[in-house]
């Protein structure tokens, strides 16, 4: 992964099947998780097409609420063909050597509006960032 690589993770909390701290499933037609990368300087959006989570969610309970989920670092797509055969490379994703991606909330804040804005810990490529 470059250094320009910046990575957006975005779990839509309106693909949560389930109300209530109890373990949830996530609705895959209802949720996504997309990354932007720079080229050129012009920031372009890709997605992945196959992740799980896990949530422990209770919007009356954020301090007790956790969200976790593992990515296929191989579903990856920019939505072409030649570039889609990149990402799997050392320079993106590598992903035979690092096949998983994985976050973990650390906090969760409500912003309002039935939006949360969720805080945690990203591995990628054996790499962790908050």
């Amino acid at each position: 992964m470059s250094s320009l690589l910046k990575l957006s993770v975005a779990l839509l909390f309106s693909g949560v099947a389930a109300a209530g701290i109890a373990q949830q499933k996530i609705v895959p037609a209802q949720s996504e998780i997309v990354f932007v990368s720079k080229q050129m300087g012009v920031p372009v959006e890709g997605h992945f097409k196959k992740f799980d989570a896990q949530i422990s969610f209770d919007a009356a309970k954020l301090d007790t609420s956790k969200v976790s989920f593992t990515v296929d670092m191989g579903s990856a797509s920019l939505g072409a063909p030649e570039t889609d055969a990149e990402l799997p490379k050392p320079a993106w994703f590598s992903t035979v050597k690092f096949p998983q991606a994985t976050f973990t909330s650390t906090s969760i804040k409500a912003l309002g509006g039935g939006k949360f804005d969720v805080a945690g810990k990203l591995s990628i490529k054996g790499q962790a960032r908050d």
